[in-house]
């Protein structure tokens, strides 16, 4: 009874500490992205309206990035509170030890996480998509997305569809358009449709592979296969990078196929494969960088320094959560598996939490 009570009431506390932290932390967010979109005002047709319409879209995927940080921070200063209150060492008087006490903190925060990962997997990939395409379609006539991670392209009299761009894979280091089609117009007419399996920027000029065009006049329709040819387009590929999706705002039921595709192609997914297993841990991370801040609430209160362990314990998680995200990278960098890098740290610094719980005040 005592345990199922102390639970209820740790949960509240932690779970209004996390959602203080989470506005606080979104706010100070959104205030840093509007000043930096601000930069890019008058790029066409795109005005402060635009801006807020942008920033005002990427809310869900802002508040999914955050919400770890937010778990570690908020928890520690609900918490901490209590501590402060001495209601801690009235539920250790009781019976319940440091370890089960932070146990409770964590169940509150893993009934956060269920609407936290349905935002992220559901909402905030389809809003980013639209606020890239508000902000694309608002500063060039030339480009769009689509619905989907699909996106479509105007070089004059061609218009290029690709279903699958991918980021970071050229010798460019730049975008790869993979799965592509491509329809040249004339006086209105469609005169030339193509299909490509790559089109890579080399540097000088983008080259086409796996190219099957067909040629269409008012006779027939000729139709040629080529492995490779060089096309003379006038798109920078640097202006693309600002139009594909990056693998990290992709959803999972996103991600899965991109992979299987990149590598059924021979293609790099590295970058694809380390945001499907960093998706995946991402539960993990969230529940670990609390256990990890935990030890730091308990102690004596006569010895002072309470303010002070709580700032060390969120420094800790914060860190972690950084140094994670990191690790994630380099993992890309080095070929190391990405389910290890994504992982391996969580699972090791929840053996250390659980240590520093278990020890004796």
């Amino acid at each position: 009874m005592i345990g199922r009570i102390s639970d209820r009431h740790l949960g509240r506390t932690a779970a209004a500490g996390i959602l203080l932290a989470l506005a606080v932390l979104l706010a100070l967010d959104v205030f840093f992205a509007v000043i930096g979109e601000l930069g890019d005002v008058g790029k066409g047709r795109y005005g402060i309206s635009h801006v807020m319409g942008f920033v005002a879209l990427t809310l869900p995927r802002r508040a999914y990035d955050l919400f770890p940080v937010a778990t570690v921070v908020g928890a520690l200063l609900g918490i901490g509170g209590l501590a402060a209150g001495s209601e801690l060492v009235a539920y250790r008087a009781a019976g319940m030890s440091r370890l089960r006490i932070a146990l409770g903190v964590v169940l509150s925060t893993a009934v956060l996480l269920v609407p936290v990962v349905m935002l992220g997997e559901l909402l905030a990939p389809t809003t980013e998509r639209m606020a890239q395409s508000l902000r694309i379609s608002a500063q060039s006539d030339d480009l769009a997305i689509a619905g989907d991670t699909s996106l479509w392209v105007r070089d004059g009299q061609r218009f290029i569809n690709a279903r699958r761009p991918v980021v970071g894979t050229s010798p460019a280091g730049s975008v790869t358009l993979a799965d592509i089609d491509i329809f040249q117009f004339q006086e209105g007419r469609l005169t030339d449709m193509a299909q490509a399996d790559l089109a890579v920027h080399d540097g000088d000029t983008w080259v086409l592979q796996g190219v099957r065009r067909s040629r269409l006049t008012p006779e027939r329709v000729t139709v040629e296969v080529v492995a490779e040819e060089r096309w003379p387009s006038l798109i920078e590929p640097d202006v693309l990078t600002t139009a594909v999706a990056r693998p990290r705002h992709l959803a999972l039921a996103e991600l899965k196929p991109y992979v299987d595709y990149l590598e059924r192609n021979g293609l790099d997914s590295s970058a694809y494969r380390a945001a499907l297993w960093a998706r995946l841990a991402y539960p993990v991370t969230a529940i670990v960088i609390i256990l990890a801040g935990m030890p730091f609430v308990f102690g004596s209160l006569r010895s002072g320094g309470l303010g002070q362990r709580l700032f060390l314990g969120m420094l800790l998680g914060v860190g972690f959560y950084l140094a994670n995200r990191i690790a994630v990278n380099i993992g890309q960098v080095y070929r190391i598996d990405p389910a290890l890098m994504a992982f391996a740290p969580s699972l090791a610094l929840i053996g250390i939490a659980v240590w520093g719980l278990r020890r004796e005040a």
